[in-house]
């Protein structure tokens, strides 16, 4: 008798950990393919209206938040339960998006934003308030980010994409307003 409660009791167990395993396995099969993607909610009518980015973190089993390992250039991060957004610039540093229109001005849509650890990120300066993506309006011609004073030259299509900068956020600016802008690093 003590014999076969021995074995019911590590069949339970057995079958327990088999769950959770699969729960857990679950969850991070699920945390893996959404990687903390950041779900805006719109609060104002339409994909320009204000944003609030704040979303919960994704949890670890057990309770902690996944962490990107390293943020690459081009990621837009936020910390867990934080509002503020950084772009990661090709240096590496974080850049903080100051506001939902500068956001807005710069990036396709709300998602694909990541939570990462922002503390153990150098910072870099702020994006402007307003910052925006220029052209000349001449085929051929660069596309610039336009932040801080400067304008920094996008280098390609491949870079729009890196950044995640939407193409038709681009605006149209008389070359005689870009040229006396010093030009800042490219981006690449």
């Amino acid at each position: 008798m003590i014999h076969t409660d021995r074995v019911r009791n590590r069949a339970a167990r057995a079958r327990t950990m088999l769950v959770r395993g699969l729960t857990i396995g679950s969850l991070f099969a699920v945390c893996v393919a959404s990687t903390g993607v950041a779900q805006a909610q719109v609060v104002g009518g339409g994909s320009t209206g204000g944003v609030s980015p704040v979303s919960p973190a994704p949890q670890q089993p057990g309770g902690g938040t996944l962490m990107l390992p390293t943020p690459t250039p081009g990621q837009r991060v936020q910390a867990p339960g934080d509002p503020a957004i950084y772009l990661i610039d090709d240096d590496g540093t974080k850049r903080h998006i100051p506001d939902p229109q500068t956001y807005n001005n710069l990036f396709r849509d709300w998602t694909g934003i990541q939570v990462a650890n922002v503390e153990a990120i150098p910072s870099g300066p702020d994006l402007t308030s307003g910052a925006y993506l220029a052209w000349d309006g001449v085929a051929g011609d660069a596309i610039y980010l336009v932040s801080n004073g400067q304008k920094r030259w996008i280098t390609s299509p491949a870079t729009m994409d890196k950044f995640d900068f939407a193409s038709t956020a681009v605006r149209t600016v008389v070359r005689k307003q870009l040229e006396p802008l010093p030009s800042g690093p490219v981006l690449d």
